[in-house]
């Protein structure tokens, strides 16, 4: 067999199977997570967590008060209008525990928890109300090397990447959203890791060259990749009934639709 760890182009000289990715060789050999957490660092794709910047833990704004609590004060007023139009239900208030600040360095804004596979709040979005703010978004300082809204995600069904929070809160059903457009070392090492078989993609169309890095590296692992065509909207706009019809009319990619999408962007 010959392996060339630069261009990750392997062939195996006896079956004469061959491929592009060392994750496609690895699955075919059945390799165990600790060997593919090996594979990771020799590619020096993903940094393992010990390298990561440190960061204190995160707490919610100690002005931060939940919007599921009756309350009659214009501010309340004015976030729970904005989330409305947003598509945010009463449901989605609570089970995300969507907040706001009427005071302090978050005034103006909700707040979007995001909690771990444990329970413990590991990032927020601030975003705000008023639509005449200065600052429309604030984040706290801390490592966005996590998986958000992990406390919601089953790793038994089909997974859903989109970008932002209300993006996710739109999609409703195992949606992460990347807080941008590229995934974190931590996001990619449980994809590798679980047992999710199905990859919807959900990125805005201007994200398109990140869409197909991502597409590229999944396939690899031996998962079935799906790009979710959202035309000019984001998921948020496109609301639950709409995504649903998009997720549903998804066709898995392969690498004949890859290179044409590559292509596209030339």
């Amino acid at each position: 067999m010959g392996v060339n760890l630069s261009s990750q182009y392997w062939h195996c000289w006896v079956c004469n199977t061959k491929g592009r990715k060392l994750y496609q060789l690895f699955n075919k050999i059945n390799a165990n997570s600790e060997q593919r957490r090996q594979l990771n660092e020799l590619l020096g794709e993903y940094r393992p967590d010990n390298v990561d910047k440190k960061y204190s833990s995160v707490f919610l704004p100690t002005d931060y008060i939940s919007l599921w609590l009756s309350g009659k004060s214009p501010e309340r007023k004015h976030a729970l209008k904005y989330l409305r139009n947003r598509g945010v239900t009463t449901s989605d208030i609570l089970k995300y525990q969507i907040g706001y600040c009427e005071i302090g360095p978050y005034k103006g804004m909700v707040i979007i928890p995001s909690y771990d596979e444990n329970g413990r709040l590991n990032f927020f979005v601030g975003r705000s109300f008023y639509p005449d703010s200065i600052m429309k978004h604030k984040n706290p300082v801390a490592s966005k090397n996590i998986i958000p809204l992990e406390l919601f995600v089953s790793w038994d069904f089909p997974i859903i990447l989109c970008e932002g929070m209300f993006d996710a809160i739109a999609i409703k059903r195992n949606a992460i959203p990347l807080l941008g457009k590229s995934i974190s070392n931590k996001l990619m090492q449980k994809i590798i890791q679980k047992t999710s078989k199905k990859i919807y993609i959900a990125l805005d169309e201007d994200a398109l060259s990140a869409v197909l890095r991502h597409a590229e590296t999944f396939l690899g692992l031996g998962k079935e990749v799906y790009l979710v065509k959202l035309s000019d909207k984001d998921p948020a706009a496109v609301g639950f009934d709409g995504m649903r019809k998009l997720i549903e009319s998804a066709t898995p990619l392969d690498e004949t639709e890859l290179m044409k999408l590559r292509l596209s962007l030339c």
